[in-house]
């Protein structure tokens, strides 16, 4: 056999020539079309009491998956799936074509066991789109060579960790067509809720365990879970889809973690790949400006994305406490954009500072406004949802620097208006005038702050967070429990 055989299947039906494409279980059109229904009344025929389809051909059958998807089943000459329209005598015609020449395929290229292969077909403007799946190994493949690249695959260690993802897929086609299947062993279903006690276990004992599901989630999947003990079979097809759906998500997770690789994931924190950045020094320089509020979020988001993962729940809290922080900087800004107001109409030819403050405090609640409204949906994402967010915002450059110094803003400009309010109230008092004295005071208070800043970090192990958690945050220092501010 040829290597231009062996990468590209084609078949001519008629007249041009058409192709089979391989594709994955996870690139169908099954959630991509979305055609409108016309509803029309009907006439009943006249002692109509059966509801099989009179079209279908022998050997097929016709099944609805749980979401109201209908397919259909073929077993002759080998057993196939297709959400086509088979009551279209040319579609029907078409894919009956395309089966026998996938089942000469399969014989050609001698693949063995074919009665546990299952062939899933999806027709085309270029011919069919095709994969097929072995219940026995539980493995998603393919009548050609073809690299992961084309198919749109992730990257992996070895073969070994690519057959994850390969059985993240099987599971994804076991949940999209669950009805004809005869039943799964009961042993799958007792070894998917083993994997969500030791997750739940996991997840209580560790602050950083990468498991996909929390525990209270995972305590609801163990109790619907449970089948009376003399069922050594599971046959509902509401089950199966069920259990499909969960062992595509541990899969996905599997292969995630490396589980089983030389080096797994056994923290979320953990990285796994190498992923240089580039300098940080501007970053950084505007860090030191606004307080170093920005590494707290920059170091947050790096650990919540870390090997671009992302676990839904940790991103709601995180968004959940951002949100809150932006607002109650929000009221601070205001209570204290009211004082300096009250102060420029009294002392409005002598406070200069007082008018910065005053425009500082109005930037920290417009953008505290901005980003509560934006990010007011993320408290409720779910993990595509933040993983399509955080691709969004996360530069190639320069990672979620951007993004975490917009995130401390609110914070940082309001932290500047308390510094000059501060020192022009400094001034008054001591009816002091002139640039180098505030220059001066400025430099005095920012002193005095970034002393207290250290002092309060890890000099006093009883003194409370009140006032400088409450106006100036932690520092990039401070553990992940006390993130985001």
């Amino acid at each position: 056999m040829s290597d231009q055989s062996k990468q590209e299947s084609v078949v001519i039906l008629g007249s041009p020539v058409q192709k089979a494409s391989p594709i994955t279980a996870v690139s169908t059109s099954r959630y991509s079309c979305r055609s409108l229904i016309g509803p029309t009344h009907h006439t009943v025929t006249l002692g109509s009491r059966s509801l099989t389809p009179g079209y279908l051909p022998r050997g097929w059958s016709s099944h609805i998956n749980p979401e109201g998807q209908t397919y259909f089943f073929g077993t002759i000459p080998l057993r196939v799936v297709t959400e086509e329209r088979l009551h279209v005598q040319e579609v029907l015609d078409k894919i009956c074509k395309w089966i026998i020449y996938f089942a000469e395929l399969l014989k050609e290229r001698e693949i063995q066991g074919i009665d546990s292969v299952e062939l899933y077909l999806e027709l085309s403007s270029e011919g069919c789109l095709y994969y097929l799946v072995d219940h026995s190994s539980r493995r998603e493949f393919w009548l050609e060579d073809v690299s992961t690249e084309a198919l749109g695959l992730p990257q992996a260690d070895s073969p070994a960790h690519l057959g994850y993802v390969l059985e993240e897929h099987y599971w994804t086609h076991v949940e999209h067509f669950p009805m004809h299947s005869g039943g799964i062993p009961r042993s799958i279903l007792d070894d998917l809720r083993a994997i969500f006690v030791q997750g739940s276990i996991d997840q209580l004992t560790s602050n950083c365990s990468p498991f996909p599901y929390p525990p209270q989630d995972c305590k609801k999947f163990i109790k619907l879970l449970k089948l009376p003990r003399d069922s050594e079979l599971v046959t509902d097809g509401n089950l199966i889809f069920t259990v499909a759906r969960l062992w595509s998500v541990i899969s996905g997770h599997r292969f995630n973690i490396h589980y089983g690789g030389e080096q797994p994931k056994f923290s979320r924190e953990q990285s796994t790949l190498d992923s240089p950045r580039s300098s940080r020094f501007l970053t950084r320089s505007i860090s030191c400006i606004l307080w170093r509020i920005p590494e707290v979020y920059i170091n947050k988001l790096d650990k919540i994305y870390d090997d671009n993962i992302v676990y839904a729940d940790h991103w709601r809290m995180f968004m959940s406490r951002c949100i809150d922080d932006w607002q109650a900087t929000t009221t601070w800004s205001l209570g204290f954009l009211m004082t300096n107001t009250l102060l420029l109409l009294n002392f409005s030819y002598r406070l200069p500072l007082g008018s910065v403050s005053l425009l500082l405090c109005v930037g920290s609640i417009l953008s505290a406004i901005g980003l509560s409204m934006y990010h007011h949906d993320q408290r409720e994402a779910v993990s595509a949802e933040a993983a399509a967010y955080l691709d969004n915002v996360q530069s190639d450059r320069w990672g979620f620097d951007l993004i975490g110094t917009l995130y401390s803003l609110p914070k940082a400009l309001f932290v500047w208006a308390l510094v000059l309010f501060a020192v022009q109230s400094t001034m008054l008092a001591f009816r002091l005038d002139g640039l180098r004295a505030a220059l001066a005071i400025t430099c005095g208070v920012v002193c005095v702050a970034k002393v207290s800043r250290r002092y309060l970090d890890g000099s006093v192990a009883w003194c409370p967070d009140l006032a400088w958690s409450k106006f100036f945050g932690p520092s990039a220092k401070q553990t992940e429990d006390q993130l985001p501010i």
